[in-house]
């Protein structure tokens, strides 16, 4: 018994050494920074001035044959750090009131952790496609081709990371990023599949927004679905997953999938008509991602399957942590088009029973566990927030015949399914309802009265 606790105690201090040594080094070893990072209340912030400032001097010296580009901004950028570290007392009284002391203190201090992102000579991304590809040589071409198509005609600029998961393909993919001059960034994987690919493929990419696309898909004809979504994720701060396939307004609720155009009017507030709505859960694929989002919930779950086996569920389950780290969810209307690729589909052969029999099985039960076993309170709660949130934002669209057709009424709908309707709360009370689920009122902006 004494040499089981011992070698317990042992185990204990050897958890406790490696959590110190994971902790890495002081903040800051200087007794100076420690005094300036002290004395700023929001250091992450003026850390990104000094490395923002950092990289616009970077491109004065590295941008060949302009000695003179970006002088008035470095200028200006450093003008306006300077002008913020004046307003701390405690960094001014210790740089002896002088702005180059203050400045270069700043510089030195804050620059413990630089952004890799901020390449002067580089362009930023702002979506990248997200592509997990198997054994579909025939749909290369015209996919890469299409949607390079789109993005230069919409004029957003993308990225395509593709998770080649059968590497025999790699001289397709390496001549396809060879002709693509730094449009294609091919990951070689050897059967991963689809949680695991998505998420190999999302550690490579450098858009602020991430479109899940499944390799028996081609974009739409139309690039305006680009813009449309660009104006959703940066209109809605807080909106970090939008389904671009089937959704549901409540999965438990609901005999099956929606799809298509959702039945409210067009939304006009990201400056442009788009046709869009709140959902409870979204489905694969494609399926957008605000990046920042996608990281704070972990990326998509690995441990409800097995290398080389599909991720169902894992979409639905996604949704479910976006809502209960805050994000909101939604699904916008695209027209995608299902070319009809054979080859490598888990629709056939022994791919049927592995992905439609075992994996619905066990990603079924492990969405169930983890979400629907206290009596389904999370699930309701969060239909009731998505319901809430679309009968405040938007208005219901009239259809054929139907005038004020409702996205809870649907036709043909028996009455023991219909649970809510489209009558809207004051919107005073509709959003005090909001912040007492627990949603803060700077997440849902353009409710607040007068917005």
């Amino acid at each position: 018994m004494r040499s089981r606790v011992c070698g317990l105690l042992r185990l204990l201090a050897l958890a406790f050494l490696v959590l110190h040594v994971a902790a890495g080094p002081d903040p800051n070893p200087l007794a100076q920074c420690g005094v300036l990072v002290g004395a700023l209340q929001d250091s992450r912030h003026y850390r990104d001035a000094v490395d923002a400032t950092q990289a616009l001097w970077r491109a004065k010296k590295l941008v060949a044959g302009s000695a003179a580009a970006g002088t008035a901004e470095l200028a200006n950028a450093t003008e306006r750090l300077t002008a913020t570290l004046r307003s701390v007392d405690t960094v001014w009284q210790r740089a002896g009131g002088s702005a180059d002391v203050a400045t270069a203190l700043a510089l030195t201090c804050l620059s413990a952790r630089v952004s890799p992102s901020r390449d002067p000579t580089d362009r930023p991304v702002v979506v990248s496609i997200l592509l997990n590809y198997f054994q579909r040589p025939q749909f290369i071409a015209g996919f890469v081709q299409e949607l390079k198509a789109s993005c230069d005609k919409a004029g957003v600029p993308c990225e395509l990371v593709v998770n080649v998961d059968n590497p025999h393909e790699a001289a397709m993919w390496a001549n396809v990023t060879a002709a693509y001059h730094g449009f294609v960034h091919p990951v070689f994987s050897y059967n991963v599949h689809e949680a695991r690919g998505y998420n190999r493929a999302a550690r490579v990419a450098r858009g602020e927004i991430f479109v899940v696309w499944q390799d028996d898909n081609m974009p739409p004809y139309n690039p305006d679905w680009l813009l449309d979504m660009v104006a959703l994720f940066r209109t809605y701060s807080r909106l970090g997953i939008l389904g671009l396939n089937y959704y549901r307004l409540c999965r438990h609720l609901e005999m099956g999938n929606r799809v298509g155009r959702p039945d409210w009017e067009s939304d006009i507030r990201p400056g442009r008509p788009v046709a869009w709505t709140f959902a409870h859960m979204v489905d694969f694929a494609p399926l957008a991602f605000r990046a920042a989002a996608f990281w704070s919930v972990g990326g998509i779950e690995e441990g409800w399957s097995n290398r080389g086996d599909c991720g169902i569920t894992t979409d639905f389950e996604i949704s479910a942590r976006a809502w209960l780290s805050g994000w909101l969810v939604g699904k916008m209307d695209l027209a995608k088009r299902d070319e009809g690729f054979k080859g490598g589909t888990t629709h056939k052969g022994v791919g049927v029973s592995s992905c439609w029999g075992r994996q619905m099985f066990v990603g079924g039960e492990a969405l169930s566990k983890r979400f629907y076993k206290d009596g389904q309170v999370f699930a309701n709660a969060t239909c009731q927030r998505a319901w809430l949130l679309n009968v405040l934002t938007f208005t219901p669209k009239g259809m054929v015949g139907e005038p004020g057709c409702c996205p809870y009424l649907p036709k043909n709908a028996a009455p023991a399914r219909i649970w809510a309707n489209c009558t809207a709360p004051e919107p005073a009370a509709g959003l005090q309802r909001l912040v007492e689920s627990g949603l803060p009122v700077e997440y849902v902006p353009w409710l607040k009265p007068g917005a």
